[in-house]
């Protein structure tokens, strides 16, 4: 699974830009940004990693985690077409930029628009395995899901809670749990009553491709 930030021609020419944007400290759980707003904002990591997640509109259903975004890479692009139900909060300490959508829309390079595309469509790329991981086991699901959100984040300690974790793989938590506790039993994660510290990712990939368990269903 390829690294976007290491691969995006764009890279720099993002980075000079976003120069003249401050940048914004987040500690883990701290919003940071919330569609709707006014203006429409794009944000970009430069260190860490942010979470978002389907902020409900009625109801008592609760915000609902979709996607983990870690260093150099842009987040909330769905505000250009307007879409409007996304929050991201912290994953983990994180520092990031936030610029107005009209202005990357009217004064951005076009290396700086084009590394925007190259992000959103590597997520994209990792979106559409999800219809195959739906078929895998819970726990290939929840191995695929821990390497993801190692690969996009170069901190030595992230940390992320059984309820997060359930949301990204679309399963209970109390079955989630069942699932680390065998992979804490298998030193791949450090498991808390409230966090999850993850593991190695080539140790976690290497579980993941030699996973031969029978035993858990896909639900």
């Amino acid at each position: 699974m390829p690294n976007s930030s290491s691969q995006n021609p764009h890279l720099q020419s993002a980075l000079d830009y976003l120069q003249s944007y401050d940048c914004h400290c987040v500690a883990a759980g701290e919003p940071v940004l919330v569609q709707g707003g006014d203006p429409p904002q794009l944000g970009f990591v430069v260190e860490g990693a942010v979470r978002g997640g389907v902020r409900p509109r009625y109801g008592p259903i609760r915000w609902t985690p979709l996607v983990v975004v870690g260093d150099r890479h842009w987040f909330g692009v769905e505000c250009i077409w307007g879409g409007h139900d996304l929050e991201y909060a912290g994953l983990i300490d994180a520092v990031v930029h936030l610029v107005p959508r009209d202005d990357l829309l009217s004064t951005a390079p076009r290396e700086v628009l084009q590394s925007i595309l190259w992000d959103a469509s590597f997520d994209l790329a990792r979106a559409i395995p999800a219809a195959y991981m739906a078929r895998r086991t819970l726990r290939e699901r929840v191995l695929s899901k821990l390497c993801d959100i190692r690969e996009v984040c170069a901190s030595p300690e992230i940390r992320i809670t059984r309820e997060e974790l359930a949301g990204l793989v679309g399963a209970h938590r109390n079955r989630v749990g069942e699932v680390l506790s065998r992979l804490e039993e298998e030193n791949l994660v450090e498991c808390s009553y409230r966090e999850i510290l993850i593991g190695d990712r080539q140790q976690l990939l290497d579980a993941y491709r030699g996973v031969e368990d029978g035993g858990d269903d896909a639900g």
